[in-house]
């Protein structure tokens, strides 16, 4: 494609300038930035102009069709030779007679996008046009062919007419040789030499001569088979890259190209502008953020530690009335107990044992928590003042119906605890085998106590009888008796303190555990709904973070795309 890295580069600018526009609306400067930038969109895409002249019958028509590679110049349907044809871009074809020497042909070609054509009569046709083509088209052509036949490259027509025009204007100009096919290569070497022999000595310059041939060009392009030496032999691709060149490396495109890219900077450093004080908002929101979860995070550290004093206060209190059971099932397993006692010795002392280290636990932690409750007017009034300070707004001014009570969280650990002391004392396991204790040495202590009174009962009939022999067995079965009895309690309670102080050992870790474990859920709870308290500045600070940073992205990415663009200009421009 002709000028392709040229396009490529047009395109990534027009892109570029177009997003810019958009960052530029985004911000909030003036809205004619935007409008400014969309328009210089809408100038980069200006297409070239190509002036194309020569005599009658040179085959400038067929250069075009081929230089192309689309049939959009056809001999036969131009209105007179004597008329200048604007070929334009349009999604319909038509065609628009200006007046009888000017007519605009609309072709929807794809080329027609970026090059506009102007095909002038025959230089030796219409010699009182030529005034008028110098006039309107010469001058702003980005480039001017002269077409001359390989049969005839020295018709008069045409060098005068390059004579008459002036000489600042013969910038951008190219000889092209058509039909250079039906010459040897030497016959067509020794014509290029003598044309641009004729250029010196009538135009005091030279100008490129490219000898060409229209028709294997053309065949070449539009043939459904890659034909590439057929195009080679044509001589295009060397005129092709040349007019790429050109293209790329003219002035006033390069200007145009660098005058947007300056009007982009300066448009970029007011949009900078803009940001600089949105990223400094930023900026502080994030401080603010960070102040109220340093704050409160520390302030929630400070109260965690206070679960030490609060698991030993559980845990004393625990202890004492474990002893308090201990003695309880003593007294319930004793001589007395055992003989005399109910049999729901176990459920009575555990239920005791529950309800007294619920009341522990429930004042206990009623005790902490109205400690911590003094403390959060002054953090809700320390926290009030960051935000205030940094965000004009107060705390209590957002969702104060959702404001969470610190009352309901203190009452509602306290019946939690409370419930969690009660759970976490002996199991049903060891509630079984404490009921075995007790049946076991219930029957024991009755089962000696039936011998002492049988041995006693012995003696008393052999002194009564008298049979001394009766009297004295019987006694000494009633002291075995009673002695039996007295090892065996002694037993027996060592047993059953050893077994509840293991039981009580672990319903105390398991009861601190539990506290721990409640007082870090429930203050955890808590702290998360008094942050949610704050959740409109944070919910804030997201939107402005959302919402600008993107910006701030964008930004940096175009200026690095804009640093691109200048470097490939200005490789452009060197070579």
């Amino acid at each position: 494609m002709i000028a392709e890295s040229y396009f490529e580069l047009r395109a990534r600018l027009g892109a570029t300038l177009f997003s810019l526009s958009k960052v530029a609306e985004e911000s909030g400067i003036q809205p004619g930035r935007a409008l400014l930038l969309r328009q210089m969109v809408g100038s980069l895409r200006d297409p070239f102009l190509f002036v194309v002249a020569g005599e009658v019958n040179a085959g400038k028509s067929s250069f075009l069709n081929a230089l192309f590679g689309e049939e959009f110049c056809k001999a036969d349907v131009l209105p007179t030779t004597e008329s200048i044809v604007y070929f334009k871009h349009a999604a319909e074809p038509r065609d628009v007679v200006i007046d009888d020497s000017f007519v605009e042909m609309y072709r929807n070609s794809p080329f027609l996008r970026d090059f506009h054509i102007v095909d002038t009569p025959g230089t030796n046709s219409v010699v009182e046009g030529h005034q008028e083509i110098t006039e309107r088209f010469i001058p702003m052509a980005d480039l001017v062919i002269f077409v001359f036949s390989v049969s005839n490259p020295w018709g008069a027509s045409t060098w005068e007419f390059i004579e008459q025009i002036y000489e600042g204007w013969l910038k951008n100009v190219v000889f092209v040789l058509q039909q250079s096919d039906l010459r040897s290569p030497e016959e067509v070497q020794a014509i290029v030499e003598h044309m641009r022999v004729t250029a010196r000595k009538r135009l005091r310059r030279e100008f490129p001569v490219f000898p060409v041939s229209a028709k294997k060009a053309f065949v070449a392009k539009t043939s459904v088979h890659e034909q590439g030496d057929l195009l080679a032999q044509s001589g295009y691709p060397d005129l092709e890259k040349y007019i790429s060149g050109m293209v790329g490396a003219t002035g006033s495109m390069q200007q145009k190209f660098r005058n947007a890219i300056q009007v982009a900077h300066a448009i970029m450093a007011e949009i900078e502008g803009q940001l600089l004080e949105t990223r400094a908002l930023l900026e502080q929101d994030r401080k603010v953020l960070e102040t109220l979860d340093v704050e409160i995070t520390s302030h929630y550290q400070t109260t965690s530690e206070r679960l030490h004093p609060l698991k030993a206060t559980i845990a004393e209190g625990f202890r004492a009335a474990a002893e308090k059971t201990v003695a309880a099932i003593e007294r319930g397993t004793g001589l007395a107990g055992s003989l005399f006692g109910g049999k729901k010795l176990v459920e009575r002392t555990g239920e005791a044992l529950a309800e007294e280290t619920s009341r522990i636990g429930r004042e206990a932690s009623t005790r902490m928590m109205r400690e911590i409750e003094r403390e959060l007017p002054a953090l809700r009034e320390r926290l009030d003042n960051i935000v205030k300070r940094g965000f004009r707004l107060a705390a209590s001014d957002e969702n104060d119906a959702g404001t969470p009570k610190w009352l309901s969280a203190r009452e509602g650990f306290s019946d939690e605890l409370a419930d969690q002391c009660r759970g976490a004392l002996i199991d049903s396991e060891s509630v079984e085998q404490l009921q075995q204790l007790v049946a076991s040495n219930r029957k024991g202590t009755r089962t000696f106590v039936a011998g002492i009174i049988l041995g006693a009962a012995a003696g008393g009939t052999g002194v009564a009888l008298p049979l001394p022999a009766l009297a004295i067995a019987g006694g000494s079965v009633a002291l075995l008796a009673m002695l039996a009895l007295a090892l065996f309690l002694r037993r027996r309670r060592k047993k059953l303190r050893a077994f509840l102080h293991d039981r009580f050992t672990r319903a105390e870790e398991s009861l601190s555990r539990a506290a721990e474990a409640g007082l870090t859920s429930r203050m955890g709870k808590y702290y998360k709904e008094f942050l949610s308290i704050f959740e409109t500045v944070r919910a804030f600070c997201e939107r402005q973070r959302a919402e600008y940073q993107p910006l701030l992205d964008d930004m940096h990415n175009l200026e690095t795309t804009f640093a691109e663009i200048e470097n490939d200009l200005d490789k452009a421009g060197s070579d």
